[in-house]
């Protein structure tokens, strides 16, 4: 495989055609650009390798019989478990890996985070040393993996949703997203669904959402739809559901469900690292 990146890439040349004149040969130094066809191709085949490795390992943790130990998207790769010893040897085992491809992972930007094994824990978390090679990976006590805050009690940031949500709905606002004037209160709770609701309660139901939480996510709601419908803040939220058939972001999340299911499974203190 390397050799046939060596014969692609040494020794070329590209040149500028303006008016039907070429310039003179540019040499090329760089290698597989991003973006190329065997970028995806290659990068699978790299990464691939240390999720295989991470799996044989046999030392990761699981949900019933499903390992769960490195959930990866593109280039955001989260390893979990529950010991501070066996998380050493995972990371460890990416550490080899990516030498052994003459890869390097920078460990400055890696971030370690210890998530408390109960909603109701108060005690604080105490100072875990992870390596990567000769460094050592910064702990944390919130950080971002595939776009879903996590913090070391597992819960949202109640506030930095309703930012996100409340820039949607601004952007919406020249397409008609507004009171009277605007777009007829059933399109308007569409656009809602459609749009807002799914980037407010990304990931929301992975978390431990507190009752706090949850009051704070129906509050925006129902003063957002009162202003679609053209109602004043003081009226029935009954009559502005029923008004639009919308219900509350409470059952939209279906947290119901995944706490019915996470009954079923341990509830171990993680240490997650996402490396980046």
């Amino acid at each position: 495989m390397w050799l046939l990146i060596k014969s692609l890439h040494e020794n070329a040349t590209t040149a500028v055609k303006w008016n039907n004149e070429l310039s003179k040969e540019i040499t090329i130094k760089q290698g597989i650009r991003q973006g190329a066809k065997l970028s995806t191709v290659l990068y699978k085949r790299f990464n691939n390798e240390i999720l295989k490795d991470i799996e044989e390992a046999n030392i990761g943790t699981y949900i019933g019989n499903e390992n769960v130990t490195s959930p990866t998207c593109a280039d955001d790769l989260a390893l979990l478990h529950r010991e501070t010893t066996n998380l050493q040897a995972l990371t460890t085992i990416v550490h080899n890996k990516t030498c052994k491809d003459r890869f390097t992972i920078n460990p400055s930007k890696s971030e370690l985070v210890c998530i408390k094994n109960s909603k109701r824990t108060t005690a604080t978390i105490g100072d875990v040393n992870i390596t990567m090679g000769e460094g050592q990976i910064k702990q944390v006590t919130e950080t971002k993996h595939l776009g879903i805050e996590r913090n070391e009690s597992n819960t949202p940031n109640t506030q930095e949703r309703i930012k996100t949500a409340r820039k949607t709905v601004y952007s919406l606002l020249g397409a008609g997203l507004h009171g009277c004037n605007g777009i007829s209160p059933i399109i308007s709770f569409n656009m809602w669904t459609t749009y807002v609701t799914p980037r407010m309660l990304h990931g929301i139901e992975m978390l431990h959402i507190r009752k706090k939480d949850a009051n704070d996510l129906e509050m925006y709601q129902r003063k957002t739809l009162k202003q679609f419908q053209g109602l004043p803040q003081n009226c029935a939220t009954a009559d502005c559901i029923s008004a639009t058939g919308s219900y509350t972001s409470r059952r939209t999340n279906r947290h119901e469900t995944f706490e019915y299911l996470w009954k079923y499974t341990t509830k171990p203190r993680i240490f997650g690292i996402q490396i980046s």
